[in-house]
């Protein structure tokens, strides 16, 4: 680069810098208003007799009243209102430190993601190390260190925590579109592999096959177009020519 050139570029890289922080301290800001909103939502509840419904109506009043003002869907807005309360309550010092732009919202999403496992007395050790470490790496360089801080730090073993979780198994099914649903299935992940790897060698057999089945096909007609040329076919056009045979289109997924 010329002088003029690297000259430019810096002024280039302090502007985005400059505008990454503002964004920062905005997204920031809008998660600080939204725990506020939880709160107030924990306040016009506390002291009711029904608190637990009483909260549950002023949340979506409140969600409500917000997503009009943002053009945002209740229930999303509502999912919103819950995730800055927990990282306002559980996670303080991250909602500081991104408020101050010394980290992204991906750090964000990063931290609260992997420390989610941890108990509300291990979170600050966790909380503290894991900003060290978003010192100047992306999101995705630490997530693998800070996934085993979490377990490190957790007081329970991971055993101890499965058996728990295992009582979480369940069903569901999402409806979707035209005529479509997803089926969702929460189990232990080691039977969960082992039916996606079982789904995937029977597509793989059938993929296969039909491959091998087409090329058959293809065979036949070439033989059978070649002895025609020599006058060697006794049944006709239809004999001579099985016909294209259409190959397995299907991806994977599909075929699982």
């Amino acid at each position: 680069l010329s002088d003029a050139d690297a000259a430019e570029l810096a002024s280039i890289l302090a502007r985005v810098q400059h505008l990454e922080a503002d964004i920062a301290a905005a997204q920031a800001g809008k998660t600080r208003a939204r725990a506020d909103a939880a709160a107030l939502a924990a306040k016009m509840a506390a002291g009711q007799r029904e608190s637990v419904q009483v909260h549950d109506m002023a949340l979506r009043s409140i969600a409500a009243e917000l997503g009009v003002a943002t053009r945002v869907a209740d229930r999303t807005m509502q999912r919103h209102i819950n995730n800055a309360a927990t990282l306002a309550e559980s996670f303080p010092a991250t909602l500081d430190a991104w408020g101050r732009g010394e980290i992204t919202q991906g750090h964000v999403r990063t931290i609260v993601e992997t420390g989610s496992i941890i108990p509300a007395d291990a979170l600050p050790a966790f909380e503290a190390e894991a900003l060290r470490r978003c010192e100047g790496e992306t999101p995705g360089r630490v997530r693998a260190g800070l996934e085993l801080l979490a377990e490190r730090l957790h007081p329970r073993t991971l055993t101890e925590r499965h058996i728990d979780a295992r009582e979480t198994r369940a069903v569901r099914i999402t409806a979707g579109a035209d005529g479509m649903s997803e089926l969702w299935a929460t189990l232990p992940t080691l039977l969960a592999d082992a039916i996606h790897d079982r789904l995937t060698q029977g597509a793989r057999i059938v993929k296969d096959a039909a491959a091998a089945a087409a090329k058959e096909a293809r065979a036949d007609t070439l033989v059978a177009a070649g002895g025609a040329a020599f006058g060697l076919t006794s049944g006709g056009d239809d004999a001579m020519f099985p016909g294209e045979f259409a190959p397995d289109r299907r991806t994977m997924d599909q075929i699982r």
